[in-house]
Parts: C-alpha cells; sequence; structure tokens
C-alpha cells in the first residue's frame, strides 16, 4: 500500500483559536507530521461507500458540463443537476446547498496551493448556507 506524509495541527503547539494565512506559510499553531496509508478508492469498490458509512458517497453521473471554465454554466445548468442527483440518491433530503466551487485552470509557472482542506465544520457550512 503506498503511504504519504499528511501534516495535521498540533493541538498542544497553540492558545485560542487557530488561524493561517492562505497564501504564505503563517499560522498561530505548528504542524505535526504523521505518515499514513494512502489507498486507491477503486480497489474497494466505489460502491462500498455511503455517507452513512463513509461520510460521502461515489456516484456514476455523467453530466452535460462538459468544460467547466463558466462560472455561470457551473452556478446554473451543473448545480441543479448535482442537487438532483443528491436528491435522487440520498432519500429525505430537504435542503441541497452547494456553497463553493472552485474551477481550476493551468497557469504557466503558477504553483500548486500549498495545503489541502476538504473537511468543513458543521458550524461552518450552516453560516455559508445561510448567506
Amino acid at each position: 500500500m503506498t503511504t504519504g506524509t499528511f501534516k495535521y495541527i498540533d493541538l498542544d503547539s497553540f492558545t485560542g483559536k487557530p488561524w493561517g494565512k492562505v497564501d504564505v506559510d503563517k499560522t498561530s499553531y505548528q504542524r505535526v507530521e504523521r505518515q499514513r496509508s494512502v489507498a486507491d478508492m477503486r480497489a474497494a469498490g466505489l460502491d462500498n461507500f455511503s455517507t452513512e458509512t463513509a461520510g460521502f458517497g461515489v456516484y456514476h453521473a455523467p453530466s452535460q458540463e462538459k468544460a467547466f471554465t463558466d462560472d455561470a454554466a457551473v452556478r446554473g445548468p451543473y448545480y441543479a443537476e448535482v442537487e438532483a442527483l443528491l436528491r435522487a440518491k440520498l432519500p429525505g433530503v430537504t435542503k441541497v446547498v452547494i456553497f463553493d466551487h472552485t474551477i481550476r485552470r493551468r497557469v504557466e509557472g503558477a504553483a500548486p496551493p500549498a495545503r489541502a482542506a476538504a473537511a468543513r465544520r458543521p458550524d461552518a457550512v450552516a453560516r455559508r448556507g445561510a448567506a
């Protein structure tokens, strides 16, 4: 199995609310590195992941949107497709809030993002959905 080095916030390295700058490596906390296994989800079978067991689901859902370069096309028709998919796959859903997306563009000489962030705290999601 492949392994990778992941950096986590050292919970003993700060007081108060932790903060970090996005474009420069400046934070109120230290990081600690940990080696973790990285698995190819496809080997486990994508149908084995669900919101009930993994906190996310993986679905094959071809889209009418092909380019993903026009913000209006993503926010309009594509968001509608995603909402319809979620309502179909997750019975009982009463509200769908899509609060963020990033259109990736290749820029000559540009560096990749310094940090990846995927998790959202429930209170942050609620605040963005209410906006």
